[in-house]
């Protein structure tokens, strides 16, 4: 948030929501996980978002709507989350103010959907499902090749921090890292690591090899150029693949192309968006608005069952 403008002069971000009344369902529950897991944040109760509005909460109402605040934290939320709610006087008008403090317990979560459904982030000023991969945009060095993984061979990308956390120890040993993880890999037979470099991304794979079997079993081919698109060939059909990776729950276009790392809009959508639509990998939430300012994407049913192949 901005400190030199009241909060509620600022747009809804990663650490600000307005709430013009009490929603329905989880939102507030979700607010309040994704705010707790990231840098914290404030839920303001009283204000129209859009347009912005300063519309008060009435006084017959503030007392009661703290307390239900409070009980649906307590009892939707874990590990606990305790909220500091206090009253903001804006314009005459009484705001009610919830702010949610970083956790100490992460990751917080709902409890009727448990924590790896229920593990909320926050991404701007929308709350997302967290995900059990972890995406870092980027390419291996190009003097450094797959093949050379594990060899002893290092590249230092950032020549002034690799020194300093050399110093701190941080790091034990120049080009060992690799070939410590798959020493360690070794000790659960049960895991395969797998290493491979896929378009502008470095992926690490933990992958349990009962599940494998089952999908050998189940004669279910690997993620390839043909099965992703087959109209779609080359490079566009390992873009299709990235993105279709990092998509989760419903993004919009901005979202998704931030996630990817990518600044050019005509790029991204001849060589990611359009393809991935053409081969109903990906759908419109509003299919009816393909314009619309509120349009965002989401996996169809065969890009789900691609991904699971992948």
């Amino acid at each position: 948030m901005d400190l030199s403008r009241p909060f509620w002069e600022q747009p809804e971000s990663r650490r600000l929501e307005f709430k013009e009344a009490w929603p329905k369902g989880d939102s507030i529950a979700r607010t309040v996980v994704a705010f707790a897991n990231g840098a914290g944040g404030k839920i303001v109760f009283g204000v129209k978002n859009e347009p912005r509005i300063i519309i008060g909460v009435s006084d017959d109402e503030l007392f009661g709507l703290e307390e239900r605040t409070v009980n649906h934290i307590f009892d939707r939320c874990s590990p606990t989350i305790i909220p500091e709610i206090y009253i903001q006087n804006v314009e005459g008008k009484s705001l009610l103010v919830v702010e949610i403090f970083s956790g100490f317990q992460k990751p917080h979560y709902l409890k009727n959907k448990g924590k790896h459904k229920g593990t909320y982030v926050r991404i701007g000023s929308v709350n997302r499902l967290a995900s059990e991969e972890t995406t870092s945009p980027g390419p291996l060095p190009d003097n450094l090749p797959p093949d050379a993984l594990g060899t002893g061979r290092s590249e230092i990308r950032n020549r002034i921090l690799a020194p300093i956390f050399k110093e701190l120890k941080l790091i034990e040993a120049w080009g060992t890292g690799i070939r410590k993880m798959r020493s360690e890999t070794e000790k659960f037979p049960e895991i395969d690591l797998i290493l491979q470099e896929i378009g502008h991304a470095f992926q690490v794979q933990f992958i349990k090899k009962e599940a494998r079997a089952d999908r050998d079993e189940a004669h279910v081919e690997p993620l390839s150029t043909g099965q992703v698109t087959g109209q779609v060939t080359g490079q566009v059909a390992q873009e299709v693949a990235l993105l279709i990776g990092i998509l989760r729950g419903e993004m919009t276009r901005a979202e998704i192309q931030a996630a990817l790392g990518l600044k050019g809009r005509d790029n991204f959508e001849n060589r990611y968006l359009k393809p991935a639509l053409a081969n109903a990998l990906i759908e419109l939430t509003i299919p009816d608005k393909p314009t619309s300012r509120k349009q965002k994407y989401r996996l169809t049913e065969k890009g789900q069952m691609t991904l699971r192949n992948k």
